[in-house]
């Protein structure tokens, strides 16, 4: 109730109290005229307006005097000050909390994005103002029907939220009456028909939630001539599969979209519509659309934070704004999936199977830097027909089957006729004040600032970024300072483009503005942190960019640059990419451009080297790749700088992150670098060279290109010899007979390897030696030399535990139990198999667990235990399938052998049984099962499986 003590009523029949007392408003024309103007609160109503609303399109010639003794009679009983004139028409003052639909509407804005158990308990408050139908007392008034309809459609979408939510806490058995009530007083609405074989289903009733559906659609097709809609079928076929995707929303929603920092400030209309087109059958690409700051990224998340439990698999955010290059785009998304590029195999058909299946939204941020990847997205929604994207972007898409939405600026005041109230709460105004509030706790909105704050934001064109922008500055200056300021800067527009949006020359305005109260040091940092892409830690901007923690507070301070808490290293720093776009303008005008860039550059070298000397140091291989990924965005940035500039340095950066790019997965982006590095010229025989051999050789190899590898390490070796590099000659003698070995010329293969490991004995660099080891040891056991093979190994795994070389380790640990396996010492070879597979699942080898599994399912498969062996198979072949790995052909060879006794033992059938419970096993179980325990219960001492994979064998 609002300050004064009244309340108004529109949900229900029309009722106005006063300090407890109910009003009497009068006869029909006074309470339609109070309806109308209660709908419209705090905004100016044309006379003519209501003329129309209150008698039609044919009103009496005394209509004009009867709505001038209508509104003398209200204000007599309201008071004076409550409606007042404003030019052509009338304001009806009403405060916070003192009108019943504002309350309710308040209420259903407040549940969005919230948790069920909240959500659920707003909605009910929010429900509770209703005392009957809308407007139930007033007849045939003209504009009454369409009113009425509108509101009960909003307490209908509410009473759907909050059953929505309801069912989400596992309220199913208690929502059916109340759903078979609702359905029969509505009987075409299909979202409640959803939720009632939904509720249904889950209280175990399923053939009551199937005769539902039946008896819905004879309702539809009887007489309507339609059939119910496409998410009513398909919850029909999903009940009748009892699809597990049916579980209760909070057990399955995989979300994974950030927490915005701050409150959404207006958009309510906006939110509404979005989230209304996505939900709808035909948008399922929707491409939010605008200049650069009218708030697209945050109203897509706010859209995306309503929507995700309307997915049966949540919703996913891409940021693309780090990347350039449209063939990133696929590895990107990719990324933001936690799903692994497949060496051999293009990235669009790993996106395909990943999304194939899926109920998901993908929120792809910023596309218009990469705008030549459009075609991907209409490929990913045909392969997955019940994913939906939604875009943002400053360019349409124009690619088949998009919708756009024009995100428009905040509605921004009307200086001339807008009451001091009803500037309060515009949009553009209220978000002025919350941003300023937060970097001034002392800023209020009073009747001594108000217009001017109005002022400010019709200036900036309503744009939530320059809004924002501009209120970050109310420590320093008053807001009649600002608006002079601006005002002074916005008459230089003039000499812009004049094909460009009037939007974007005021943002530009407003970015020089706010440059332009920086100092001449602040000034500077700014611009050099444009150098970055995707951010940059503190000490990589102190490196680079000369930067102190002042400066770089100053700047966060000031919005124009973020930091983000991160939970594995220190802070990062990152500026949104409309401003980063500005700051290049600046670096450039500044004339260091270039030099910053090769700071930059020869920065993330120092970094590449870095990691490589810890990898050898024996630090934690999982850490130094996750800072890797970190800088992901900066090193392809640095790259694509070196190719233009710097190619040596482009050959060193590449070369040293052999190991990042086979670990992490990124084999053909990886290679792409590496080729372009390789064709410059004049650097034919360096050691950045050699090294960018001795990594494209790497790749090749993970990729089955045997002979690729075998030339370019062969290249390398000879380049190593030349510059007298003992060292260099060691590993490149070890490469060489790798690819002899695999291409099965293992008599050119060994005297290579024992050369190999001659040097690198002989130069003490045991790092090397583990791996040469290793690898002559899988040649001597591939010709029967099998306690030469064992010795090898087990010289291997010492000199992998004292070097640190952890990735190593896991291939020598499950090669002893291979050999093991040979020698027919199965509780050794299953000790060492299980050794391995713990250490491949704490480092996320992938490969390698698959590898494990498959050897402790033959080892299973000796003991008799045929079932538990078989499904280790299963759950082995999955890896292998969703990595596009090939089994080594002695691996392949062992394998076929199992299978054939698993045959023998189980029969046919019952091993194919056996095997498919094996695929379809989670990472989790399978791990169990291989480690002693039962698929789903926890295997004691087992570590945590990471999603991505390492190293090739």
């Amino acid at each position: 109730m609002g300050a004064q003590g009244v309340e108004f009523r529109l949900l229900g029949p029309l009722e106005v109290e006063q300090d407890g007392r109910v009003l009497p408003v009068g006869g029909r024309r006074q309470r339609a005229l109070l309806t109308f103007l209660l709908l419209h609160a705090n905004t100016v109503v044309a006379r003519d307006r209501l003329i129309d609303a209150l008698w039609g399109e044919d009103p009496p010639e005394t209509a004009a005097n009867a709505l001038q003794v209508a509104v003398h009679t209200l204000r007599k009983l309201l008071g004076a000050d409550r409606i007042v004139t404003r030019g052509p028409g009338y304001l009806l003052r009403v405060e916070a909390g003192e009108l019943d639909l504002q309350r309710f509407t308040g209420s259903v804005e407040r549940a969005r994005g919230k948790r069920p158990a909240d959500a659920a308990e707003t909605l009910r408050q929010g429900l509770a103002l209703w005392t009957g139908p809308a407007l139930a007392d007033l007849g045939e008034t003209p504009f009454v029907e369409p009113e009425r309809a509108r509101l009960e459609e909003l307490h209908l979408a509410a009473i759907e939220d909050r059953v929505a939510a309801d069912l989400a806490l596992g309220r199913h058995a208690d929502l059916i009456p109340e759903l078979e009530a609702l359905v029969s007083a509505h009987p075409y609405r299909e979202r409640l028909r959803r939720e009632h074989m939904l509720a249904l289903y889950r209280s175990g009733r399923q053939a009551e939630a199937l005769e539902a559906y039946r008896s819905g659609r004879r309702l539809l097709v009887d007489q309507l001539g339609i059939e119910p809609g496409e998410e009513l079928q398909e919850l029909e076929r999903a009940i009748l599969c009892q699809d597990s995707a049916l579980a209760l929303p909070s057990m399955r929603a995989k979300s994974k979209l950030p927490a915005p920092m701050t409150p959404l400030v207006g958009r309510r209309l906006e939110v509404a519509a979005v989230t209304s087109l996505v939900r709808g059958s035909e948008a399922r690409l929707l491409t939010l659309t605008g200049p650069g700051g009218t708030g697209k990224t945050r109203l897509a998340l706010e859209a995306a934070w309503e929507l995700v439990h309307d997915f049966r698999d949540g919703a996913v955010f891409v940021d693309l704004a780090p990347i350039e290059d449209p063939e990133l785009v696929g590895s990107q998304i990719l990324g933001a999936l936690d799903v692994d590029e497949q060496p051999g195999r293009p990235v669009i058909e790993t996106l395909k199977d990943a999304l194939r299946g899926q109920q998901l939204l993908l929120l792809l941020d910023n596309f218009e830097g990469v705008i030549d990847a459009a075609p991907l997205v209409t490929q990913l929604l045909a392969a997955a027909p019940e994913l939906k994207a939604l875009v943002t972007s400053r360019l349409f898409l124009h690619v088949s089957g998009e919708h756009e939405y024009p995100v428009p600026p905040l509605a921004v005041p009307d200086l001339e006729h807008d009451a001091l109230d009803s500037l309060g709460r515009n949009e553009a105004v209220e978000l002025f004040a919350a941003r300023a509030r937060a970097v001034n706790p002392w800023f209020r909105l009073g009747a001594e600032n108000i217009r001017i704050v109005a002022a400010i934001c019709v200036a900036l064109d309503g744009l939530p970024l320059a809004i924002e922008l501009a209120a970050a500055r109310t420590r320093e200056l008053t807001p009649e300072e600002m608006l002079e300021r601006l005002e002074s800067r916005l008459e230089l527009l003039t000499a812009g483009p004049r094909d460009a949006p009037v939007r974007q020359r005021t943002l530009r305005a407003t970015l020089d503005w706010s440059f332009e109260l920086l100092d001449s040091e602040e000034q500077r940092l700014f611009a050099a942190l444009a150098v970055f892409s995707g951010g940059s830690t503190l000490q990589a901007a102190e490196a680079v960019c000369g930067a102190d923690v002042a400066g770089l507070s100053s700047l966060v301070y000031k919005s124009l640059l973020g930091r983000k808490e991160t939970s594995d290293e220190e802070p990062r720093y990152r500026m949104l990419e409309t401003i980063r776009e500005y700051a290049h303008e600046r670096l450039r005008e500044r004339g260091e451009a270039e030099l910053l860039r090769g700071r930059h550059a020869e920065h993330y070298r120092e970094a590449a080297e870095r990691a490589a000397a810890q990898l050898r140091a024996g630090q934690p291989s999982s850490d130094v790749y996750v800072r890797l990924d970190a800088d992901l965005d900066n090193i392809r940035a640095a790259l694509r700088w070196a190719d233009q500039a710097s190619p040596e340095l482009m050959l060193e950066l590449a070369g040293l992150l052999k190991l990042f790019w086979r670990v992490r997965g990124h084999l053909d982006e990886g290679r792409r670098w590496l080729e372009g590095a390789l064709a410059h010229e004049g650097f034919e025989a360096t050691p950045g060279r050699a090294r960018a051999l001795e990594a494209s050789g790497a790749l090749a190899q993970r990729r089955g290109d045997y002979a690729a590898a075998r030339q370019s390490w062969q290249e390398g070796l000879e380049i190593w010899q030349g510059l007298g590099d003992d060292a260099g000659v060691g590993r490149a003698l070890g490469d060489v007979a790798s690819a002899f070995d695999l291409e099965g010329d293992r008599e050119r293969a060994i005297p290579l390897y024992e050369e190999s490991a001659e040097l690198l004995r002989r130069l003490g660099l045991e790092y090397e030696l583990g791996t040469v080891a290793s690898n002559l040891g899988v040649c001597l056991m591939s010709l029967g030399r099998l306690d030469e093979a064992a010795r090898l190994y087990e010289e291997a795994v010492e000199l992998c535990r004292s070097s640190g070389r952890e990735e190593q380790l896991v291939i020598s640990l499950f090669n002893l139990g291979r050999v093991s396996m040979l020698l027919r010492r199965r509780e050794a070879a299953s000790e060492r198999f299980q050794g391995a597979l713990r250490a491949a699942s704490e480092l996320g080898y992938r490969e390698m667990i698959a590898y494990c599994l498959k050897g402790l399912g033959e080892v299973r498969a000796a003991r008799g235990d045929a079932e538990a062996a078989a499904r280790l198979l299963g759950a082995s072949d999955r890896l292998f399938l969703e990595l596009g790995a090939h089994m080594e052909a002695s691996e392949q060879a062992t394998y076929e052998h199992t299978v054939e006794l698993l045959k023998d033992m189980l029969g046919e059938d019952d091993y194919e049984v056996a095997y498919r419970e094996g695929r379809a096993f989670a990472l989790e179980d399978s791990l169990a099962l291989a480690l002693g325990s039962s698929p789903g219960a926890p295997a004691r001492g087992r570590p945590r499986a990471r999603p991505r994979p390492r190293a090739r064998r």
